[in-house]
């Protein structure tokens, strides 16, 4: 072990270059896809779902927008949405999976009910960035660049290494926007199993750990609290994520390949775990504030 350790100290900084270089390759990837790939069909209005029967849910056309898209199409607030591109509408998922599908410029026929009468027009179709992923890619990229600023600044220092470490984990994290999750969801992974499984992994160990490990730092940023020195609180918060990340995996796996669970339901669980990030985040920045109140005292 110590010639391998050696060996590491000795390339340290080198590898610790590769694997930034990397990691803002990653980030830059994922800035293109979010403003030239995984932008989505927009036709300025609302398809609200509406249970008209005891198994039957219709899609109703509301806020369209005064001369957008669908305004100028004909169609009007209240009209029942029947097909987009000859294909019915059971899910509004579907529909903008479907809508997904067409170029910005083209148009998309849509067939919709009113007053007992059934119309077909044909939509403009405009494609719309997903700020929240754009946002997501530009922060995984000024992290990773700050972080590697830092780390070579000090390698040896614990706090250089947690920032580093949690800058790695916000890339991967950013990772989502690589998986088509509006569009060919279980394909992509069918299709492309070793690469959609890799990017798969990265992102959930990501959106997993990162909202501990950023707790983590303020924990130890700019002083260390006391309560630290109890190491199994430490372990704790290291082993939560962990179980977090094999069961969502898990559970990812049985939806995917053995289909065990619908794609909504795994869906709705990815969602609760933006809630985890959101409260991680907000922890954090409490912690900080009171780092900040400690400093002053």
């Amino acid at each position: 072990m110590r010639p391998l350790k050696s060996l590491f100290l000795k390339y340290r900084t080198n590898l610790i270059t590769v694997f930034s270089i990397i990691l803002i390759g990653i980030a830059l990837l994922n800035i293109y896809y979010s403003v030239e790939v995984r932008v989505t069909s927009n036709d300025e209005c609302i398809w609200a779902p509406k249970k008209i029967s005891q198994d039957s849910v219709a899609h109703f056309f509301t806020l369209v927008k005064v001369d957008g898209v669908t305004w100028n199409a004909g169609i009007r607030d209240g009209d029942q949405l029947i097909e987009i591109d000859g294909k019915t509408i059971y899910q509004d998922f579907q529909a903008q999976i479907i809508l997904n599908g067409f170029k910005s410029g083209e148009y998309a026929e849509y067939k919709y009910l009113r007053d007992g009468k059934i119309f077909t027009t044909i939509v403009y179709i405009k494609k719309l960035i997903q700020f929240e992923s754009l946002a997501s890619s530009l922060s995984a990229l000024f992290w990773i660049l700050i972080g590697f600023i830092v780390l070579i600044a000090k390698p040896d220092g614990k706090i250089q290494k947690i920032f580093y470490s949690l800058a790695v984990l916000i890339v991967f994290s950013s990772l989502g926007v690589l998986i088509p999750f509006r569009t060919n969801f279980e394909g992509f992974f069918r299709d492309s199993t070793m690469i959609a499984t890799m990017i798969g992994t990265a992102w959930i160990i990501g959106i997993c750990f990162s909202p501990f490990v950023i707790i983590y730092f303020f924990w130890n940023f700019p002083k260390p609290f006391l309560f630290l020195e109890k190491k199994w609180l430490t372990r704790a918060l290291f082993i939560v994520p962990a179980i977090f990340t094999l069961a969502l995996f898990v559970f990812v796996l049985l939806t995917i390949r053995y289909h065990l669970f619908p794609v909504m339901t795994l869906f709705s669980t990815l969602n609760a775990f933006g809630l985890i990030t959101m409260t991680g985040n907000l922890a954090a920045f409490v912690f900080l504030i009171i780092q900040y109140r400690r400093l002053k005292t």
